[in-house]
């Protein structure tokens, strides 16, 4: 849960008298977010709605510490590099608080419009074109050397409220080294198998590639395969014993569909699909 020292009072003007906060629309251990408008610090009508993220400065672990500095590097390099990286329009900071200023999206995310909505259940059209969207922009972001490393539904945003156009956001645990040792990185349920074997370094690379899989099975069935992908859990160690039978026992969806998740949920990272393959072997699929 996140601390009452990420949040601000709905009002407060902030970036030099020229943002104002305007409600708190999201919160959790990265932060608190605000829709806020741009505003002329000489008192002109209000004009861009943005939304700012909000991170304390104080009192924090080495370890948020990082996090918002890789957010800050990262997000600030790929800015207004893909139509579905969400733009970082300008970052401000205090004494006690780091603000990250970016657009408003009117969408909500992806979690929101897959979960709440069911937006994306037996619509394969919009599934390829959204999805198609995110494999896009990941695909740029390992062209030039980053790695996400937190793909999940929230993290990414929907412009639209029908869920149809959608970018990519926070990037406080990516990485630009193609292997690590950093376990445990992410949402536990995108997690590949590597990120919970702490005896051997794995690949960030191989990793999203993984998440987007996971992201992929929640968008056609509304759901998660199985809990985490660690030896622990019985229902993926189905899956390990025999991946292509465990998917279409336990999901109806196609052949085609079916042999593509087997090699982007592959448990060898080594032989898991690359992302150019994974986006040429998706382009082909016609029904999930």
């Amino acid at each position: 849960m996140t601390s009452s020292i990420n949040h601000i009072a709905p009002g407060t003007i902030i970036a030099n008298g020229t943002i104002q906060l305007q409600e708190l629309i999201g919160e959790g251990g990265f932060g608190a977010v605000y829709k806020a408008v741009s505003v002329d610090p000489n008192g002109a009508s209000p004009g861009q709605t943005l939304a700012v993220k909000v991170q304390s400065r104080t009192g924090i672990s080495r370890g948020r510490a990082n996090s918002q500095a890789r957010e800050e590097a990262f997000h600030s390099h790929v800015s207004g590099s893909h139509p579905s990286i969400l733009p970082l329009l300008e970052i401000y900071q205090n004494t006690g608080y780091l603000f990250f200023v970016m657009p408003y999206v009117d969408g909500g995310d992806l979690f929101g419009q897959m979960y709440y909505k069911r937006r994306y259940l037996g619509n394969s059209a919009l599934i390829k074109s959204v999805f198609g969207q995110v494999l896009d922009a990941v695909s740029h972001l390992h062209d030039i050397g980053v790695f996400h490393r937190d793909l999940k539904a929230e993290n990414i945003l929907c412009y639209d409220k029908e869920g149809s156009r959608v970018a990519i956001c926070d990037f406080g645990l990516a990485t630009n080294a193609e292997e690590s040792a950093e376990f445990g990185t992410g949402s536990i349920h995108h997690m590949s198998l590597g990120m919970f074997v702490s005896f051997q370094r794995y690949s960030p690379r191989a990793n999203d590639i993984w998440s987007l899989g996971i992201i992929l099975v929640n968008l056609v069935m509304g759901r998660n395969p199985w809990n985490s992908a660690a030896f622990h859990d019985e229902t993926f160690m189905e899956y390990i014993i025999s991946p292509a039978s465990f998917l279409q026992a336990k999901f109806p969806i196609s052949s085609s569909f079916t042999n593509l998740l087997v090699r982007v949920l592959e448990e060898d990272e080594e032989a898991r699909i690359s992302m150019r393959e994974f986006c040429e072997e998706f382009d082909k699929i016609e029904t999930f």
